[in-house]
């Protein structure tokens, strides 16, 4: 799935938009696992590239991939990791 693809079904399955501005942690959350995503699948993307695709500047990317790690032991976190995985 292309991540323009994966934006579309992250905000109608949870009737958000992750490329507005806002501090939602559903919305916050949902994010940091799609930069993660994008990072994995699109190895050779720059952070800036994907950052561009939500409005973000490079440096959010960053700090979102960091805290996919940090949020290993977050169950709500998890559980819209377990959810997006699924779409």
């Amino acid at each position: 799935m292309n991540p323009t693809e994966l934006i579309d079904k992250i905000n109608h399955h949870f009737s958000i938009d992750i490329t507005k501005k806002s501090k939602e942690r559903i919305v916050v959350f949902s994010r940091y696992i799609f930069f993660e995503i994008v990072k994995n699948s699109h190895t050779n993307w720059s952070m800036n590239r994907i950052a561009l695709l939500l409005n973000q500047k490079h440096e959010r990317v960053s700090e979102g991939l960091q805290r996919c790690i940090d949020l290993q032991n977050d169950s709500e976190f998890l559980e819209i990791k377990k959810q997006i995985i699924k779409l």
